[in-house]
């Protein structure tokens, strides 16, 4: 007889059943029954085998049953056969290094890549090391990457106070989020009167690692340089990274970025005195990455990368300025290399852009480029002794002490034409 229900929504009961014993000597665990009725009048019975790890429900409908089955089990078991595969040295496809060392540590990048969005970047981003047998990472050590690949071929780890940072510092890089979670746990449970001040310190870093790489906030603080002081002021609409920033007559500009993994082109304008954001004309390529500076009454946007179809980066070398005053954007002469998570600096009125990375040649590079806004000319002005990414750089006068004069000089290579 079929059920009936007064609600028009599922209904869901569950009850004991006893289950037949096998040739086992223990019987099996109770087993619990779920009925439920769907729109189309199907009955479903849900069937939990606790000892054989095997879960099954009975899906009854006009046209027949049909048994699905789930192991429970089964996730744990190909874990266990890929860490045996990696202590065998089977089937390793990529070879990880540490910063501070030369040991090795064998990996399956498939299993890297689905369990930190590090990793997954790194292997299908297409960066240079996509296809690099062996990575050196710069920014852990060797015990933090040891722990970080034992979590992910385990799902266990082991902490204490010797090798808490070094896990703490290494899940932040890697972006292994259960691992920074474990980190938290193990704080909060073992500060005592005895270690309370390393504690402290090493969760301050916690916190500091975490909000930074796995919560991205729209807040903006602002420093008072008289005060020493950091406060908060209106947030932007959304989070954003990648940007790049420049200030005009009072106003702070941000232009581009990343928001939800797509890159942007939109100009944001932060009044100080009124404490508000306010959009602008947006430029006319998306960009992440870029540089800002500020050059008389022009706000210029320079290099960085953007998407090639759904899953490539690649170099952005136009570039554009706008005038506040118009609320227009003006394209400029393009760059002669591409470059990314660069130097800017302003000299003399011409624009130095030194260093970065090149989506198109998947490389860090050594150049150092100058615009000049006058000519509407990109030159390269010398090479940097290495390569060098995510450098920043100023302008700064420095003046000789009085008491030195007709010291030889050497002429600047930024005074070449």
């Amino acid at each position: 007889m079929p059920l009936k229900w007064k609600s028009g929504s599922p209904v869901s009961w569950k009850f004991p059943m006893p289950v037949l014993k096998t040739s086992r000597s223990s019987p099996l665990s109770p087993a619990y029954i779920s009925l439920v009725e769907d729109d189309d009048a199907h009955m479903k019975v849900a069937l939990g085998y606790g000892d054989m790890g095997i879960s099954a429900h009975l899906q009854a409908s006009k046209t027949g049953n049909t048994r699905f089955f789930t192991s429970n089990t089964h996730s744990s078991v190909v874990l266990q056969g890929f860490d045996q595969l990696r202590i065998e040295g089977l089937l390793c496809d990529v070879t990880l290094v540490a910063g501070d060392g030369d040991e090795a540590f064998p990996v399956h990048r498939a299993m890297m890549a689905s369990s930190s969005d590090y990793f997954k970047a790194m292997f299908t981003g297409g960066m240079k090391e996509q296809d690099l047998m062996c990575i050196k990472l710069h920014g852990v050590n060797r015990i933090g990457l040891k722990k970080i690949i034992d979590f992910i071929y385990t799902a266990k780890l082991s902490l204490n106070m010797e090798n808490l940072q070094d896990t703490l510092e290494a899940a932040s890089f890697l972006q292994i989020l259960p691992v920074l979670d474990f980190c938290k746990v193990f704080l909060i449970s073992g500060v005592s009167l005895d270690n309370c001040v390393e504690f402290q310190l090493i969760r301050s870093l916690l916190s500091f690692f975490s909000n930074l790489s796995f919560h991205p906030q729209a807040t903006v603080e602002c420093y008072n340089p008289r005060t020493n002081e950091w406060t908060y002021v209106a947030k932007m609409n959304e989070p954003h990274y990648g940007h790049a920033g420049t200030v005009y007559g009072g106003y702070m500009y941000i232009s581009g970025g990343i928001t939800h993994d797509t890159f942007q082109k939109e100009l944001m304008c932060f009044d100080p005195d009124a404490d508000k954001w306010t959009h602008k004309a947006p430029m006319t390529t998306v960009r992440g990455l870029h540089c800002m500076c500020t050059v008389g009454d022009r706000l210029y946007v320079i290099g960085g990368n953007h998407f090639r179809g759904t899953s490539d980066y690649d170099d952005v070398l136009s570039c554009e300025y706008y005038s506040p005053a118009l609320d227009l954007w003006t394209p400029i002469a393009a760059m002669l290399r591409g470059q990314s998570d660069v130097g800017v600096a302003v000299f003399e009125n011409k624009i130095y852009v030194v260093g970065g990375y090149s989506w198109n040649n998947r490389c860090m590079v050594e150049i150092v480029q100058k615009y000049d806004p006058e000519k509407d000319e990109w030159h390269k002005v010398f090479d940097l002794p290495e390569s060098l990414g995510g450098i920043r750089a100023c302008t700064l006068t420095v003046f000789p002490p009085e008491d030195i004069s007709g010291s030889p000089s050497r002429e600047s290579p930024l005074s070449a034409p």
